[in-house]
């Protein structure tokens, strides 16, 4: 027998016992007794990859809510890639098609605002630079991700993070359009709500785009004011460092 097909066995066996038990020899414990060990240790290992990956959602929907998630999850969208710290991947769309489960509209946002930020925790914390205008540029953190939500998820995190209900119970929860930046500044990652226009430049940015579709793509977006937005959203905060085309990208 050839080791995949070994392995395609074993599996078989191992997640549905469609397999007979045939493939190993008798010991002093049980296949079926050994097998359930090992199940309960990928199911344990799943379970917490994605609480680890997933913190907000676990605290909103509790550990033996989300215990049934990522089993559902783990059987729906089984994960091709070996690594386990990529495990999860899939998990916000998961949770978003599942609302009419867990009744929380706004967990599939909460979600993708979890994953961006351990996608920022484990990206490198230097900037890359971007042509504004002839006198201008912009560095931006490379680790920085843009988010178009229709939740408070920024601030629904912040809620659970600060253990404050009452500001979680004022939240406006209402469907609307709102924007997100996320990105590593130093050991930490920083979680701030912009405007859904200013988030739109940046990704055209990031993207490839010039500063000219960019502002294009902005002002389809809002267009109202969007200069404004630009100035307070994008250029004075702390993520973007403005400079003069003779200085070098801060590290």
């Amino acid at each position: 027998m050839r080791l995949r097909e070994l392995q395609d066995r074993f599996m078989s066996l191992l997640e549905d016992g469609s397999e007979t038990a045939d493939l190993f020899a008798a010991g002093p414990v049980g296949i079926f007794r050994a097998l359930e060990v090992h199940r309960s240790t990928i199911s344990t290992g799943f379970i917490r990859a994605l609480a680890i990956g997933y913190p907000t959602v676990e605290a909103l929907v509790g550990a033996e809510f989300f215990e049934r998630m990522a089993l559902d999850y783990h059987h729906v969208c089984p994960e091709a890639d070996a690594t386990l710290g990529d495990y999860g991947k899939c998990f916000p769309c998961f949770v978003a098609a599942r609302d009419h489960v867990h009744r929380l509209p706004y967990l599939g946002d909460v979600a993708l605002l979890d994953q961006a930020v351990d996608q920022s925790q484990r990206a490198a914390d230097i900037y890359e630079r971007f042509v504004i205008d002839p006198a201008v540029s912009i560095d931006l953190p490379k680790s920085l991700t843009l988010l178009q939500l229709a939740f408070p998820a920024t601030e629904i995190r912040a809620a659970i993070f600060d253990n404050d209900e009452q500001a979680l119970e004022a939240l406006d929860i209402g469907r609307r359009r709102r924007a997100a930046a996320i990105w590593r500044s130093g050991r930490s990652v920083v979680v701030s709500s912009i405007a859904p226009s200013a988030a739109i430049f940046l990704a055209a940015l990031k993207s490839g785009g010039t500063a000219d579709a960019a502002l294009a793509a902005a002002v389809a977006e809002q267009p109202n004011d969007v200069l404004a937005t630009l100035q307070s959203d994008v250029f004075a905060a702390a993520f973007a460092h403005v400079h003069p085309h003779n200085d070098k990208v801060e590290p």
